[in-house]
C-alpha cells in the first residue's frame, strides 16, 4: 500500500498534476511515514527542477559533433584500414629501431678501425 501509494504520488509530480496528488496525500493521511516522504519528494522535486541547454549551446554542440563525425569519416574514407592498423605501425617501429641499432654498430666499428 505504502508503495503504491509512493509510486502514484512520483508519478503526480512528474506529470504536474496538483489535483491527483492531493488526492493521494488525503489517501495518506493514516500513513504519517508516507506523508513524510511525500513531503521529502515534493520539496526534491522542486530543488531539482530539469534543466534545458541554451540554443546556443545545442547549436554549437550539433555543429562540433558534425565536425567529428566528418574527420572520423574522411579518416575511414581516405586511410586504408592497414595503414590504421596499431600492428603495423609497431612493425615499422620495430624495423626502424633495428635499422638504428645495425647502422649505430657500423659507424662506431669503423671508427674504432
Amino acid at each position: 500500500m505504502l508503495w503504491d501509494l509512493l509510486d502514484e504520488h512520483a508519478q503526480a509530480l512528474a506529470a504536474g498534476d496538483r489535483e491527483k496528488q492531493a488526492q493521494v496525500q488525503a489517501l495518506a493521511q493514516d500513513l504519517p511515514e508516507a506523508l513524510a516522504l511525500m513531503d521529502v519528494a515534493e520539496h526534491v522535486h522542486r530543488a531539482y527542477q530539469p534543466v534545458l541547454p541554451s540554443p546556443k549551446f545545442r547549436k554549437r554542440l550539433g555543429k562540433e559533433l558534425r565536425r567529428a563525425v566528418r574527420r572520423r569519416l574522411w579518416w575511414r574514407e581516405k586511410v586504408p584500414r592497414a595503414v590504421r592498423s596499431y600492428w603495423l605501425w609497431g612493425a615499422v617501429a620495430s624495423l626502424l629501431s633495428v635499422a638504428g641499432g645495425v647502422g649505430y654498430y657500423l659507424v662506431r666499428r669503423s671508427q674504432a678501425a
